[in-house]
């Protein structure tokens, strides 16, 4: 209904400029890519997009995925949105609902804090901190800043004041309950507010840092976040993602700091490629969020913080993500906003430009190590340990570009340290856990997942071609085939996930498959897939050979048992009956005696 409801033409004509090409197309410049000559193309007619130069194609729930850098429900709702059209179902109203309310209910509090910060007498010692931090009015407003009071009831009784749901409030971790006696309060006291938001803008959450001169400071951290809900996860969260999106198509990459005002100093500064995590270590659901906008992270670590631990759990995220993971030092004693304010942006642009990648900056440290006048063997091996140790921790069953580049890696730590691959190899396989150690054996870093890596066979692709293609069709497969049937992961999955949606009772068309797959890699091909499809004129036709040549490769190594006991027979009534099942099983799977050959031949 809301792709219906979507002129792809409209749509992508309101983010980029459109001309017609001919009666049935549009043309542009390709916004994936730096385009100068128009290669983009806008069919209508077909409900798609395709660059010529750079490649991206899909329809206008792709496109907006893509130039919006969200997922497939996110693209639903802002195209839902702009169609006047309401996504809410029956099955999920309720959850629709609570999320909605979540929502109205983090924004009035945003709205709340920052009034607070902006106007009130009680906010006047945290204007005063903001000032002596370097951070100017434009750049708070710009990242909606607040202050919770120090009064342990400011918000519940603006909130009784506005009529605002108190219990909503609590369950978005603003309100907590008193546990020596009945009661609510603020769990932001005396905190500069700093709204964390998701990538359309919304506030999911808050960070609160305690004023200096509080008098909790010693009782409590000097950091505090909003509880897990379903609007905010700490471990996933990014700040500052709504606010660097866009620059990073100017640089390239994406950089990690650590701090919330290190993140404003430099987009105050004109730095905008800058977002930073919720005081947890970068991890793979970071990573999931930055791969959207960027294949390229540039960690930025204090001299004094950016230790082993750090850069250790880069390298394993290195190995095992497709992007490039690179470290960024600071001058000892600084962190980015002090950098910025005391040597401007030029200095701390240096800074990332001359990161290095993980496994370059961990080689470094370890070679500076050794190198030490009076290094003991003792020492080099727990160095080169240390190290390799990084390794072992990657899964054995790791994707095929994961074990490239553990080969490539390998081949760079011999050639720096001096030591053979073989050598190398045989070490992260000792240093490996011992559950996963008894699964391998010395040569396990050659070894890749052969399923994973093999082309899928005609018949498992045409069938996902045709499903895809035509939905009705779904129900005969659900009771011809099983999962089982077919072998290639990818392919599996979107079956499987066709046979879900027609047990829930839902359409299993193209769009809801797609919803499932969220960003998973053969997700991209779907569209492609289900094209492919449409192509041929006679779908039923089609899914009855398909389903024939599935059906024979069952037979196939039954025949073949059969054959091979039918010639190894030693008696006629033996191998009349093998005879007979043979010919009730052969597909025309190779040559079948016939009973006056078979008779001859006695």
């Amino acid at each position: 209904m809301v792709k219906e409801a979507s002129d792809i033409v409209d749509v992508v004509g309101s983010y980029i400029s459109l001309r017609p090409a001919g009666q049935q197309t549009f043309k542009g410049l390709c916004p994936f890519h730096d385009d100068h000559r128009p290669s983009f193309d806008v069919d209508p007619k077909r409900g798609r997009y395709r660059c010529w130069s750079c490649g991206k194609y899909g329809d206008v729930i792709t496109f907006v995925q893509e130039y919006e850098k969200v997922e497939f429900a996110e693209a639903l709702e802002i195209l839902a949105k702009r169609a006047g059209i309401n996504l809410e179902k029956k099955e999920n109203l309720v959850q629709n609902r609570l999320r909605g309310s979540m929502l109205d209910s983090v924004r009035w509090a945003s709205d709340q804090y920052h009034q607070c910060l902006q106007e009130s007498p009680l906010a006047a010692e945290a204007r005063s901190y903001l000032s002596s931090r370097g951070l100017e009015d434009e750049i708070i407003r710009q990242f909606g800043l607040g202050f919770a009071p120090r009064r342990g009831d400011w918000l519940l009784e603006l909130a009784h004041n506005d009529g605002v749901d108190v219990g909503m409030l609590e369950q978005v971790g603003l309100i907590g309950r008193k546990t020596d006696k009945p009661g609510l309060y603020d769990r932001f006291r005396d905190r500069i507010m700093f709204p964390i938001r998701n990538v359309l803008g919304n506030t999911v959450g808050f960070g609160g840092r305690i004023m200096p001169s509080s008098p909790f400071i010693d009782k409590a951290p000097k950091y505090y976040n909003s509880s897990d809900s379903p609007l905010f996860s700490k471990s996933e969260q990014l700040y500052g993602i709504d606010q660097a999106r866009n620059s990073i198509g100017k640089v390239g990459y994406l950089a990690v700091v650590e701090g919330y005002t290190d993140v404003m100093m430099a987009h105050q500064m004109g730095v905008g490629n800058i977002v930073a995590t919720m005081g947890t270590a970068i991890n793979a659901r970071h990573l999931r969020q930055l791969r959207r906008w960027t294949s390229k992270v540039v960690l930025v670590f204090d001299a004094d913080a950016g230790g082993e631990q750090g850069v250790d759990r880069a390298l394993e995220l290195f190995v095992t993500n497709d992007m490039d993971l690179a470290i960024a030092t600071l001058p000892e004693g600084l962190d980015p906003c002090d950098m910025l304010l005391n040597d401007g942006p030029e200095a701390f642009q240096e800074v990332l430009k001359g990161a290095v990648d993980a496994l370059e900056f961990k080689l470094s440290s370890i070679l500076a190590e050794i190198s030490r006048d009076g290094a003991s063997v003792e020492t080099k091996r727990k160095a080169t340990d240390s190290i390799l140790s990084v390794l072992a921790r990657i899964p054995v069953e790791s994707s095929p570009s994961s074990q490239l580049k553990m080969q490539l890696m390998l081949g760079r730590i011999g050639k720096r340290l001096g030591l053979s691959d073989e050598t190398l190899k045989s070490r992260v396989n000792e240093l490996r856990p011992k559950t996963e150690s008894r699964k391998v054996d010395t040569n396990i870093i050659n070894t890749t997942e052969e399923s994973r890596r093999a082309k899928p066979v005609p018949e498992e692709k045409e069938l996902v071609e045709v499903l895809l293609a035509n939905p009705d069709l779904v129900f005969r497969a659900r009771q011809d085939l099983s999962i089982d049937d077919l072998n290639h992961p990818g392919l599996r999955q979107i079956v499987s996930i066709l046979f879900d949606l027609l047990d829930e009772k839902r359409t299993p068309d193209l769009d809801a498959v797609r919803a499932r797959m969220g960003d998973s890699p053969i997700g991209s091909r779907l569209l492609d897939l289900a094209d492919q499809g449409r192509r041929n004129p006679e779908p039923v036709t089609w899914y009855g050979n398909i389903l024939e040549r599935f059906n024979e490769r069952k037979v196939k190594p039954v025949v073949r048992v059969l054959q091979d006991q039918l010639h190894a027979a030693n008696d006629h009534e033996t191998a009349m009956e093998l005879l007979r099942k043979l010919q009730s099983r052969s597909v025309g799977s190779g040559s079948v005696p016939t009973p006056s050959r078979l008779d001859g031949g006695h």
